[in-house]
């Protein structure tokens, strides 16, 4: 297992790009759905980690990523210490250390939220992959609100929390 120090960095991190650079991408119209969403976030990321930081602990940024029956939006990982030499680059993985499940939805329904809700749980009581896990969810729902001079206006419900 991976030190207690690089998992409190990437969660650190994660954390900081979702509360901070997402909602900042959000709210300037930046995101148009959720593969603006995973694209932002994955820039975020890497930038707030930094290459030089990514190289010397052999961890890597990883999107749509398929692995022992988990697919996620975006992980975090750990390479072994010489990359390369194993066929495919997904036999060089030593450890997930974060998974991120995203879902950009303009939509009444929660179907497309609770579904990801339960790919993670099935990923963590199946897989049995320990991992730090994250729900990056933004759903949009319209409603119209009448205002004191009965002018309606559009109204966007997003938040922001740990």
């Amino acid at each position: 297992m991976f030190s207690e120090k690089i998992y409190k960095e990437v969660d650190s991190a994660i954390k900081k790009v979702w509360l901070e650079d997402i909602k900042k991408d959000y709210l300037q119209y930046s995101l148009l759905k959720e593969d603006s969403l995973k694209n932002a976030f994955y820039y975020h990321l890497r930038r707030r980690l930094g290459d030089h930081y990514l190289l010397n602990n052999h961890l890597r940024i990883y999107t749509e990523f398929y692995y022992v029956g988990l697919r996620a939006d975006l992980v975090v990982v750990k390479l072994n210490e010489n990359p390369g030499g194993n066929g495919h680059l997904k036999n060089d993985i030593d450890e997930i250390i974060a998974v991120v499940e995203m879902k950009y939805k303009y939509d009444l329904s929660d179907k497309p939220f609770l579904s990801d809700i339960e790919k993670v749980r099935r990923s963590i009581e199946e897989y049995k992959i320990n991992a730090l896990y994250y729900l990056a969810f933004i759903h949009e729902v319209e409603s119209h609100i009448s205002h004191p001079n009965k002018v309606k206006t559009k109204d966007f419900l997003f938040s922001f929390s740990e």
